[in-house]
């Protein structure tokens, strides 16, 4: 389980489903903080038959998935990678060697379409999508639609992704920081990632003022990645 290169989980590839197949891409699968995209994968099974491809495995044991395709970089991938993104002037760019193991999956399980999270992951695959005339489309979660707008080798290549790609937008403020620089989808559309409200039981709290007035503890509780930049200390 994990091999570079390999089907991280056993399985027989088939190049003909009974579902259209999506391939769904995630530089790391799966961080603690991406719950929503295992949420996601294990919510349209009904519909499509989801397939992961990845360069990173991360927790498995976490999000158990069945089938996840990992591809890393060794030294000699991350090298040529540096010199390529610096000749192409993008800011990212997949090995020969993990391009041609992409490739291949997409061609053995017979992808119908590639939905890539985060739109500087997107752009990892985003050749093989239009080389292979493979639909596309990409969800921008937070990051990729903010800080990473100063990244002007990123900015420069998003352009000639959402003309390809549908996009998908977490929230409102999202597209308007998108479009606040120029970048214009064709086809974007925004999609609240909610959860699943019978996780969550509610339960009548007493009000605040009458917790204080009677010198009752008072509870907080922050919904969030554990992330720095959250401010966990200072809740």
């Amino acid at each position: 389980m994990g091999a570079t290169g390999a089907l991280c989980y056993n399985r027989h590839m088939s190049a003909h489903a009974s579902k259209p197949v999506v391939a769904v891409y995630i530089r790391d699968y799966l961080s603690f903080s991406g719950t929503f995209v295992y949420r996601q994968l294990l919510g349209v099974a009904d519909a499509f038959r989801p397939v992961v491809l990845t360069s990173n495995l991360l927790n498995p044991e976490g999000f158990p998935f069945d089938p996840v395709y990992c591809q890393g970089k060794k030294l000699a991938g991350k090298v040529y990678a540096r010199v390529l993104r610096a000749i192409k002037r993008r800011p990212n760019v997949l090995t020969p060697k993990q391009r041609s193991f992409f490739e291949r999956v997409l061609k053995d399980e017979g992808v119908d379409l590639i939905h890539a999270h985060f739109g500087n992951f997107a752009l990892d695959l985003l050749p093989l999508a239009k080389s292979h005339r493979i639909p596309m489309v990409v969800t921008f979660h937070g990051a990729d639609a903010s800080n990473m707008l100063r990244n002007a080798s990123y900015v420069r290549n998003l352009p000639e992704l959402v003309e390809y790609a549908d996009v998908i937008t977490v929230a409102h403020e999202m597209a308007q920081r998108l479009a606040a620089i120029g970048i214009k989808p064709r086809r974007a559309h925004v999609h609240y990632i909610g959860v699943p409200l019978e996780d969550f039981e509610f339960v009548q709290r007493k009000p605040l003022a009458e917790k204080i007035k009677a010198g009752e503890p008072v509870r907080f509780c922050q919904v969030a990645g554990f992330a720095e930049k959250k401010g966990h200390r200072y809740t």
